[in-house]
């Protein structure tokens, strides 16, 4: 089981990676994007668009694989390694820069991803919570310097996890019934939807959503 694991991932993040990497490639074909035909036949008639289908099918039936087998959220966490992978391919394919923040975070992910294997190999549920909890927390450092720098949208992530600390907060903390805690949640989250997805048109020169290489 421990080899089926160590392989199931590897795939799993080499098809990630290999998603990411053939949008950014079709993009940077496609790129300015045009809401006409001429653009589409542009996408479609680059290469790289198919590669990055054939990583998503391989991404899903690898992902459903796992979760046959593995607990959701340890199998969750470990996916953040994509952000690692990524980032170092990148840094080779297109010369972007290792800033400090992202070496950074990216070592918080490998730090999780160790104790979650360390974990799950010895039965520490402990070290288990604190592996899922690093690797989450490396994944939201990223997500969060990649919106407000203007490079990928993470809007919905972002107003998803103000939403899951005030509704937890009010209900747990301030001991209030659920309904009120989902109510305040919700409010926040329509809030911080609106200033995160704000926050990144001004950084991006206002497009209102970039994946990789496709904006919009």
């Amino acid at each position: 089981m421990k080899r089926f694991y160590l392989i199931g991932f590897t795939v799993l993040v080499l098809f990630d990676t290999i998603v990411q990497l053939s949008f950014k490639y079709a993009g940077n074909h496609a790129f300015p994007p045009e809401a006409n035909w001429a653009w589409i036949v542009r996408v479609f008639g680059h290469p790289w668009i198919y590669f990055a289908v054939v990583g998503y099918v391989g991404n899903f039936f690898t992902w459903m694989t796992l979760l046959k087998h593995a607990p959701i959220g340890p199998a969750f966490a470990v996916t953040h390694l994509e952000v690692v992978s990524v980032m170092l391919f990148s840094a080779y394919l297109f010369h972007e820069p290792l800033t400090w923040p992202r070496i950074l975070g990216a070592a918080v992910i490998v730090a999780g991803i160790v104790c979650l294997a360390i974990g799950v190999i010895g039965t520490h549920y402990t070290l288990i919570g604190v592996g899922v909890a690093l690797a989450g927390i490396g994944g939201m450092e990223v997500a969060i310097r990649e919106h407000f720098a203007g490079y990928r949208s993470h809007t919905s992530l972002l107003a998803g996890a103000a939403f899951v600390f005030t509704t937890g907060f009010v209900f747990y903390v301030l001991d209030t019934i659920l309904a009120v805690a989902l109510g305040v949640g919700a409010v926040v989250f329509a809030l911080a939807f609106y200033l995160a997805r704000r926050a990144f048109q001004r950084a991006s020169g206002g497009l209102s959503f970039r994946v990789g290489g496709m904006r919009g």
